[in-house]
């Protein structure tokens, strides 16, 4: 039997320490990693001492259960705030469920759609289109229509019809600023497919066409972008260079290795010719015996 004043304040520390954590979350700069992984893991720890959380078969409490809720939706945010995905996806799988399992004790959460979104998102971005697809019938067809689902839905059309500058201006209309976390991604992807096509297609791009190629705005995103690319310009042996009004892509001849075959030939003979003075002719009449075979 759990006493009730060693419950009572087990939830009090639960609920101090998802507002911390929350509060550490929401810092434009300055997020402390080593405390905000110390509050989540004690979180995590103290949900499984909660009596009515699943799999136990004791009645749901709805409190407990907010508990675990806030802390796997703060969990979720957390992950994308120390740029770990791997964690957001598996909080937000677990966080899945749990709105699942947890419908029939509490009221929909103000945040269930804006993190589904953000999750349809990641899906997107990861180019799992089964995985959206499944996540996607999970839903009825009301809630797709709700705003934090719809701009995943029509953003995923764009990148189905090729149109890219529809996906750039999906960034202005965001309902969530963290929504630009994948987003942004995405844009630089498709920043980073154009340039290899237009390292083949052009020899000179003009700036002010390039900002509409590259999906930029202004000269000093091109001066980053072009170099960003040099780099990988490089590697297929095409040079960026920014001059004036215009992009050159050069392409780079590699110096090719020649064998010198005469002199490698000549080389070998001279081996052989000298392997000839020390290895003496084997005669094959003479006898020897091994050391380890005794004589007949």
């Amino acid at each position: 039997v759990i006493n009730a004043e060693y419950m009572g304040g087990l939830i009090k520390d639960c609920e101090k320490s998802i507002v911390e954590l929350k509060y550490q979350c929401n810092l434009e700069t300055g997020m402390n990693i080593a405390r905000c992984d110390e509050l989540l893991i004690n979180l995590k720890l103290a949900i499984t001492l909660l009596p009515s959380i699943p799999p136990s078969t004791t009645p749901p409490n709805a409190l407990e259960y907010a508990i675990k809720r806030e802390t796997l939706e703060t969990a979720v945010i957390y992950a994308l705030k120390k740029d770990h995905i791997e964690d957001f996806e598996g909080n937000m799988i677990q966080l899945r469920a749990f709105y699942n399992e947890s419908k029939n004790v509490l009221p929909n959460s103000e945040n269930k759609y804006g993190l589904i979104g953000l999750y349809l998102l990641y899906l997107i971005y990861k180019n799992r289109t089964a995985d959206y697809y499944t996540e996607l019938e999970l839903l009825t067809l009301e809630e797709q229509k709700n705003p934090f689902i719809s701009i995943a839905v029509a953003l995923e059309q764009h990148f189905v019809d090729g149109n890219y500058y529809k996906i750039l201006n999906t960034k202005q209309t965001v309902p969530l600023p963290i929504y630009n976390y994948f987003l942004d991604r995405m844009v630089d992807t498709i920043r980073h497919e154009a340039a290899r096509s237009a390292e083949k297609a052009y020899k000179n791009l003009r700036v002010e066409d390039a900002y509409k190629v590259f999906l930029l705005k202004s000269q000093g995103e091109i001066e980053a972008f072009v170099e960003k690319e040099k780099e990988k310009g490089l590697e297929n042996n095409v040079a960026w260079v920014l001059n004036g009004k215009d992009i050159h892509f050069e392409s780079i001849e590699k110096e090719k290795l020649t064998i010198p075959a005469q002199r490698v030939i000549d080389q070998s003979l001279r081996f052989a010719h000298e392997l000839e003075k020390i290895v003496q002719p084997f005669d094959h009449t003479s006898s020897f015996n091994l050391p380890f075979c005794p004589e007949n």
